[in-house]
């Protein structure tokens, strides 16, 4: 499966800017930071013909080196086809014991179903939470560019910061439109850099350099598989799999009547002769599809040739509706001869993933 960025979207470049902003703080770490000083004294007493003679003592310290560590985490946004700027929320943490930069890069999953478009990167800047499209900062992938440099665990906050993928779902994917329960996938790979600049932090090789600060690489892998193709255990890097999952509501109408009276037999074996009356019901229901809702729903039925609508016998679940619009007072959203001409209208509004709602009305046959 191929993947392309736009290659025109603008470089931002103000790096620095990330510094402070979009962050997320997180508990204190028990992890000493980099280039801090252990010191250690060993102190010998003793004494010579009983005499105590001054102490004797040794100092060493050497400095804590830098343990490069980092997280990429991915989540799953439910969509539908056709929709627009939809947002797979990443967080790229600093899980080690020193400030460093980092530059992002993404591609596209090869074993998902099919591709989104107009893909982009967009980096949290902190000041509304969550994604703004006319706020956040787009970023353009495998630039190198430093999105704002991570304190570690510190207490302080600064450790962590959210990354979007913004993407628009297709009207079609080989062929035919995205289905319900199937993916689009990408996998976001984070890169650790110098604190301050667009340098891959690098890691020291051969023996512990004593009293300064070596760099060592404890990074694990990507997730259980590594989803990016160039994340490895110990290099520095991590990567997470973000997922769209097309999640569309699948509705249904199953419509029945039956004769409940008529002027003959009144309620016992009524049949469908003039002046006898007949209850409709309208079944509308949700198979859903990874707990889609359908939303905005609203019925409507008119009454049939040869008919007359029976006053005051809407229901929506049981209960009772009524025939006025009285959409503005909450009392009911249902109506007769009112939005819409002689027919009988219900808003149903959500109808959750496999839920259903039942409407009535009776009729006449004239």
């Amino acid at each position: 499966m191929s993947f392309k960025l736009n290659k025109n979207l603008a470089r931002w470049v103000a790096a620095g800017f990330f510094a402070t902003a979009g962050q997320m703080a997180f508990a204190a770490s028990t992890e000493t930071p980099a280039d801090t000083d252990i010191t250690n004294t060993a102190t010998v007493s003793y004494s010579v013909s009983g005499v105590a003679q001054p102490d004797e003592t040794g100092t060493r310290v050497f400095k804590v080196d830098n343990k490069v560590d980092l997280t990429v985490t991915g989540g799953t946004t439910n969509v539908v086809a056709n929709a627009t700027d939809q947002v797979i929320t990443f967080t790229v943490t600093n899980t080690g014991n020193e400030t460093q930069g980092y530059a992002l890069d993404i591609e596209a999953n090869g074993g998902d179903d099919f591709d989104a478009n107009n893909v982009r990167i967009y980096v949290e800047d902190g000041t509304t939470p969550g994604f703004q499209i006319g706020e956040d900062t787009l970023y353009t992938a495998g630039s190198g560019v430093n999105i704002g440099d991570l304190d570690p665990f510190s207490g302080t906050g600064g450790d962590a910061i959210n990354v979007y993928v913004v993407s628009d779902i297709p009207t079609s994917g080989g062929g035919t439109a995205p289905t319900d329960g199937q993916t689009a996938e990408y996998n976001l790979l984070a890169t650790t850099l110098v604190a301050g600049s667009t340098t891959v932090q690098g890691q020291t090789a051969g023996a512990d350099t004593f009293n300064a600060v070596d760099v060592v690489f404890a990074d694990e892998t990507g997730g259980s598989a590594g989803p990016h193709s160039s994340d490895a255990v110990e290099d520095g890097q991590a990567s997470a799999t973000g997922t769209y999952l097309v999640a569309s509501a699948q509705l249904s109408v199953t419509k029945t009547s039956a004769v409940i009276s008529d002027p003959v037999n009144g309620a016992t074996n009524p049949k469908a002769i003039p002046g006898a009356t007949v209850r409709y019901t309208i079944t509308v229901s949700n198979a859903g599809g990874a707990s889609a809702s359908a939303t905005g729903v609203t019925l409507v039925d008119s009454i049939p040739t040869n008919t007359t609508y029976t006053a005051n016998t809407i229901t929506l679940d049981a209960a009772a509706q009524t025939d006025i619009d009285d959409s503005g007072v909450p009392v009911d959203n249902s109506d007769f001869n009112v939005t819409n001409a002689g027919a009988v209208t219900v808003v149903i509004g959500t109808v959750a993933a496999g839920a259903s709602n039942v409407v009535t009305f009776d009729v006449t046959i004239d």
